[in-house]
Order: C-alpha cells, then structure tokens, then sequence
C-alpha cells in the first residue's frame, strides 16, 4: 500500500509541474520573443516480482512481472518555433526572421535574446531599455568615418557625429549634344571676384586714373603688370604693362592697361578689352572655336589684379551649358558652371570648358579637349586634341587632359577633377543625335558635412544612416548568434538567454549568413505560445492530478479497512 501511496504522489508532484509549466506559458503569452516551454513525463523505475524465462522443449517462456513505481519529469524543452510579428513604428524595433539570436552586453559577458525591443541612451549606445545591456556588433564597419570606436563591440549609433565631407573627384555627364546645332559663340572673359571701386565711391570707368581706384592707388611709377594667356589658336601671349606717365611707360589710367591688354592679344581686329560696371572685360572680335584666356598678375601690387578669368562666353561652334554643385578638400559648397563647345559646324568633336566655379583661387586647367563622337552619334572616348592639332602632350596645352583643376583659398593642393562622359562604344552617358541638346551634370561624388538624420536596418544587419548633406552611410553591423542546439541555452529571466554547453559552440555572423535568419526593422516578434493548446494542457494536468488524488484516497480506504480488520 505505501508502493501505492508513494506512486499517486509523485503522480500528483508531476502534474504539478505540468500546471507550473502550463501557467507560465499563458503568462508569457504576450512576452515579446518568448519560447513556450513543453513537458514530458517517464516512468520510474519499476518493482520486479519475477523475471522473465525463455522457452524451453517442455513448456513456453514467461513474460517479466513488474510494478511500476510512479512518474517523473523527464524534461521541459523550450519550442524554438518562430513567433509571429507584430508592426511597430519605432525604428530600433527588431526582430529575427529565422534562427537565431541577439547579442549583448551586460559588461562582464554576452547574453543572447530574441526580444530586439532597443533603443538609443544618453550616451548614443544602442541598449535594451530596461536592462542598460548594449547591443554588439561586428566587424569594422562604421570605423572609417568615427561612427565606431575601434576595440569596442558596442554600437553607437552616431547622432552627436558630423559626418565628414568628401571632396568631389568625378563628375558623372549624361545627356544628348545636338548633332543639328550650330548656333556660333563669341569668347568673352570677365575678371573673377575683382570689381574696381573709386576712392570717393561709386564704380570705376575706364577713363579713371589709378590713384582714382581703390584696389590700384598703391601702384608708383615704375611697377608693372604682366599680361599673360592664350590667343584664338592657342598661340601664347605674353605681354607687360608699366605704370607711370614717363618715358618708356604705359600711363596712368585704366584704359591705358587696356590699349595694353587689347594690344598683347593682337589688336582691336582680334579682341577688346573693356571695363564694365567694374570689371575688366576680354572680348574676342570673331565667334567659333577658340582657345582664348587671359591672366594677369602684378608681383609688386598682387592683390591689384583678378585671381582669375570667368568665361561668360566660350567659342565654339555651339555650346551647351551646364552647371552643378561641388566640394573642396574642406567641405565647401561651390557652383561649377560649365560649356560643352564644338569644335566645327558639322564635327562630331566637343571640347569640355571650365567656365567659372565659385569661390575658387583659380583654375589652372578649365579644358577637356576631343570629346569624341563617331557617326553613329556614339561616344567614343578623348583624344586630347583640340580643334587647332594641339594635344596635352605638346608643350603649353597640358591642359587639354581628361580632367579638370581649380585652386580654392586655404588649401595648397590642386583639386583634379575627373570628368565621366559614360562607356565608349555605348549609348549610356552622352551621345550626338539629333533633337535638343541636353547635356548636363547629373552626379558628383563629393558632400558636404552632415548630422545623422535617420538609422534604417537591412536584413543582414547593417544599420545605415541618413545624413543631413543627403548622403547615405553603412554605421555598423548587428552581430547575431546560432547555436547547434538553441534548447540547451538557459533561461536567466527579462527576455535573455545564457550560453551552457548543451548549447553547443557559439557562431556569429550577420543576418542572412549561414543559418541566421533575417533582421526586420520596424517589427517585434510575439510570443509563440498557443494559449487554446495551453487550455487544453490546463486541463489534462487538472484531470492527471484529480485521478492521482484519486488513487491516495482508494488507497486510503483499503488502509482503514485493514486497521478495522485487525482492530
């Protein structure tokens, strides 16, 4: 009778524990990423009142008799199945698709979740909220701007981080120039960020004498300015004006230094130099194709002179005119204006012309020259060639390379700038056909400085922020954890798991590789307990324990039956 006893006992510890086990899921049925727990039960081990005998010639084997003992948990195994998903519309809202877990930190070791409920703290780390544990990451991305710091596997999400910027190196051209067009330009050049102003205020005219101009009053007889560029074909010109009204001298006034000027590239029959609301002015007397320019520099009075010549006008066949923003090597916002220029009425050969960027010094090479087409109006690449046979080999017209350079103040280097006119061979970048032209910049690859506006999160990890300059940046990558057996991890309470060696060894990788599943953003993975499954244990575990209390209290009567017996 004890047997008896002992064995509806342990019957009712079990179902016990199956009602804990029951409880507990229904309790956790809305715990974001909880895994419902699942009990099995096995016997004991059993009372033998007498073993089995193999059959002999004279009478057959007989079967073990055995009693069993009672019942025991034999596990309680967590169901690993994937929860459904619930939308939410905070961005460090995750969730995993498939295996795998969530790594972080609680500054000793790392913990593994299936609740990606995070957020950003004081700090700019990114944690679990209620634990202060920082989400890890892997791998060095995010390192090269400052996002991350290097040696630490916390992520950081970088709102206090001015993202640098990045000089532009390329320009990316795109678009049509008309095969049809030929609409000839004149070459005009007009001094760049140099106005002349009189001391008794207002601007100055041509007829001024220098001690009358603000920027030339310092000049004394003697001093010179020299005269330096290149004429229609390229020819160099090079000339000197000396200030003063003596012998041997060029006068005084500004439309003295412009007979100069005038006279240097040839005479009135060739270009005019003019002042115009303040500006010095080079005009050339015919249109089409030209190579053009002009500088002018006083060592004596350097600050006299413009720093450079914008092209109002370059001279071509036709030209097509476009402009887009660039940066220098200090995040500076300039407007590059330029001219696509053909070299004759029906040649399939364009010139690329730096007509003016802002804000710069100089612009020691404005030329791009033999953009070439062939007959079918598809771009074949740059010969280097302008329309005279000059190339950038020939001394004086290394200019005519495949990019571009300006100088801006405050930085020593030249800024080149390369130029992308698409694939030869291809319709992908600029063509010649007929129509309207409608070539123009379309990229660049340079930005200014810019605050993180906004974290998305792809499905292998990879947190990439929008900046406020319109760029976009990879910032760091989740670092996700698979295990062998994902059940012998060990529950450590508020959503967290830790390792033990049931569990297997620990891979980590990004979302998407190997067996880890995928990272969503903006979602939030339910508890996969199914509480009308639950009920039904609810049940079963009431009925297990009734039936058991059952057996003490039969078993209890036979015993009070035996006490009467013997009383």
């Amino acid at each position: 009778m004890a047997s008896a006893l002992q064995t509806a006992v342990l019957g009712m510890r079990a179902y016990q524990e199956m009602l804990n086990v029951t409880g507990n899921n229904i309790a956790n049925a809305d715990t974001t990423g909880y895994k419902e727990d699942r009990i099995t039960f096995s016997d004991m081990f059993s009372r033998t009142l007498s073993r089995g005998m193999r059959a002999s010639e004279d009478i057959g084997g007989t079967n073990p008799i055995q009693v069993g003992l009672g019942v025991r948990v034999s596990s309680v195994d967590k169901n690993m199945a994937q929860g459904s998903f619930t939308s939410t519309e905070k961005d460090f809202d995750l969730a995993l698709d498939g295996a795998g877990f969530f790594v972080v930190n609680d500054g000793i070791s790392n913990l593994f979740s299936r609740d990606g409920t995070f957020d950003v703290d004081s700090e700019g780390y990114l944690v679990d909220p209620s634990t202060g544990h920082r989400v890890q990451r892997m791998g060095t991305t995010g390192e090269e701007f400052g996002f991350q710091l290097q040696g630490s596997s916390d992520i950081l999400i970088p709102y206090r981080t001015e993202l640098p910027g990045n000089r532009t190196e390329e320009i990316d051209f795109k678009g049509n120039l008309s095969a049809s067009d030929y609409e000839p330009t004149t070459t005009r050049l007009q001094a760049s960020g140099m106005v002349y102003t009189l001391t008794a205020g207002g601007i100055a005219d041509a007829t001024r004498d220098f001690s009358e101009v603000d920027q030339l009053l310092s000049f004394v007889a003697g001093e010179t300015i020299a005269i330096a560029g290149k004429q229609t074909d390229g020819t160099a010109v090079s000339g000197t004006f000396t200030y003063g009204p003596g012998v041997g001298q060029d006068g005084t006034t500004i439309q003295d230094l412009l007979d100069v000027i005038t006279a240097a590239f040839g005479g009135a029959s060739a270009c005019t130099a003019t002042l115009e609301e303040g500006k010095l002015i080079l005009r050339e007397a015919n249109e089409g194709y030209s190579l053009m320019d002009i500088d002018l520099s006083s060592a004596a009075q350097p600050a006299a002179m413009p720093l450079d010549f914008d092209y109002l006008n370059v001279g071509g066949a036709t030209a097509q005119t476009t402009n887009i923003s660039i940066y220098d090597r200090q995040s500076r916002n300039h407007s590059l204006t330029v001219s696509f220029v053909r070299h004759g009425a029906y040649d399939n050969v364009w010139d690329l012309v730096v007509n003016s960027c802002s804000g710069a010094s100089g612009i020691p090479d404005r030329r791009i020259a033999g953009i070439t087409f062939d007959e079918n109006g598809i771009y074949q690449g740059i010969s280097e060639t302008d329309a005279f046979g000059n190339t950038s080999a020939d001394p004086g017209f290394a200019d005519l390379d495949a990019n571009v350079s300006l100088e801006f103040p405050g930085i020593a280097s030249v800024q080149d700038i390369v130029a992308n006119f698409g694939r030869a061979g291809f319709y992908d970048g600029l063509t010649q056909l007929g129509g309207d032209s409608s070539a123009g910049a379309i990229d660049q690859d340079g930005y200014g400085t810019g605050a993180l506006q906004s974290i998305s999160i792809d499905g292998s990890g990879t947190l990439s922020g929008t900046f406020s300059n319109g760029e976009t940046m990879e910032v760091a990558d989740l670092r996700l954890a698979v295990f062998g057996n994902p059940q012998g991890l060990e529950r450590i309470g508020a959503n967290y798991y830790r390792h033990t060696p049931a569990a297997g060894s620990i891979i980590y990788s990004q979302g998407q590789q190997g067996r880890a599943g995928a990272v969503r953003q903006n979602v939030l993975e339910d508890s996969n307990v199914d509480i009308a499954r639950e009920f039904t244990r609810l049940i079963v575990a009431q009925r297990g324990f009734q039936v058991n209390s059952r057996t003490v209290r039969v078993t209890n009567n036979i015993l009070q039956q035996l006490a009467t017996i013997v009383t």
